[in-house]
């Protein structure tokens, strides 16, 4: 049971910024963060980075991105990105408008590692 219930329609990965951005406009944390946790998420115009630490982002597009969970990271992307788990990475290219990267470290089965072009 949950003392309220809010929901967010997200039905392609480009509403995802758009999507984020919401839920911090309402003050909506993950279950498992303590209040006031400590990796506050970082909202600008063109961005939305959750769970990330030591990430420099620079957008050229105008579309927004999207960027979690991530450590000691350089990124240029193009917009309308989504990109996820990265670490310890300098990109050395710009990340094309509309591209998905996603990183993640799984326990059981180490690195996984995905990437998406197009229209996200």
């Amino acid at each position: 049971m949950t003392r309220s219930t809010t929901f967010e329609h997200v039905g392609s990965v480009a509403e995802l910024p758009e999507a984020s951005r919401s839920l911090l406009a309402r003050r909506i944390a993950p279950f498992y963060e303590p209040e006031g946790g400590e990796i506050r998420a970082f909202e600008a115009s063109d961005r939305v980075v959750h769970g990330s630490v030591g990430v420099e982002v620079a957008v050229t597009g105008t579309a927004p991105v999207l960027v979690e969970g991530c450590a000691s990271t350089s990124l240029r992307l193009g917009g309308d990105n989504l990109v996820v788990g990265l670490e310890g990475r300098a990109l050395p290219f710009e990340l094309p408008r509309g591209f998905v990267l996603d990183e993640r470290r799984l326990p059981r089965a180490g690195w996984w590692s995905s990437s998406r072009g197009g229209t996200a």
